[in-house]
């Protein structure tokens, strides 16, 4: 132990920011949080310098933007986030988006999935990851259909979806890639806390966890260096 006490730092002061806020640590120390600027429904990005001083910019604002985001940042220094719109002029959405910026360089955005519009969401819940090779993971809720799925794309390549699990799944969603390279996710399926990995074959295996006292909220994902894997998680009893 340490010893030490906490330091609370401002990101980003402007009027009702910080909702939806996902953030990652970079090899030279850098902080980045990716969240939702509410007062405009824009998605925003900061970031802290190793030797401190935070620098915020918006990443989009083409219509509302900005829920459910997920930031992960590659060896590269590539940035990616993962976020859901909200219903804009009468559009429907909860539709899955992507934006990606490398080092140097400007922040490009695109759909990955259309096909979880609907009026009501149920969750709020994306998570991303990178493997050793590249490839972009996302898992995320689709309500329409009550499933877990999981999005892919290889390094210049096209987004891939597939469906996880389903039957009222997919709330709380948290992607961790393991050691060996394989997506591990943890999620909510009716009152039951799951887990599922995708096998090298492409197919996913998913175990119950715990369905004691309706089990599965907000879950986290991590494996430690033996391979060992903890979920943290709330119940909503």
């Amino acid at each position: 132990m340490c010893g030490c006490e906490w330091i609370l730092e401002t990101a980003d002061s402007t009027f009702d920011v910080g909702g939806d806020s996902a953030i990652a640590v970079d090899s030279m120390g850098a902080v980045h949080l990716s969240y939702l600027a509410h007062s405009g429904y824009n998605l925003k990005y900061a970031r802290r310098a190793p030797a401190g001083g935070w620098t915020t910019e918006t990443i989009t604002s083409a219509g509302y933007v900005g829920r459910c985001t997920s930031i992960a940042v590659d060896s590269s220094g590539t940035i990616h986030v993962s976020y859901r719109d909200e219903p804009f002029s009468g559009q429907q959405g909860y539709n899955l988006w992507y934006a990606r910026k490398p080092a140097g360089g400007s922040w490009t955005t695109e759909q990955v999935d259309n096909s979880v519009t609907v009026t009501t969401v149920a969750g709020c819940a994306t998570s991303i990851a990178l493997d050793a090779s590249g490839v972009v993971h996302i898992a995320y809720s689709d309500p329409r259909g009550s499933q877990v799925k999981h999005a892919w794309r290889p390094a210049g390549g096209t987004w891939n979806t597939e469906a996880i699990d389903d039957g009222y799944a997919g709330s709380s969603s948290f992607l961790r890639i393991s050691a060996t390279g394989y997506a591990q996710v943890s999620y909510r399926k009716n009152t039951c806390l799951m887990f599922a990995r995708r096998t090298s074959g492409g197919t996913w295996q998913t175990t119950t966890v715990t369905c004691d006292v309706r089990p599965g909220e907000d879950s986290s994902l991590v494996e430690d260096t033996n391979g060992g894997l903890h979920i943290a998680h709330r119940d909503t009893f």
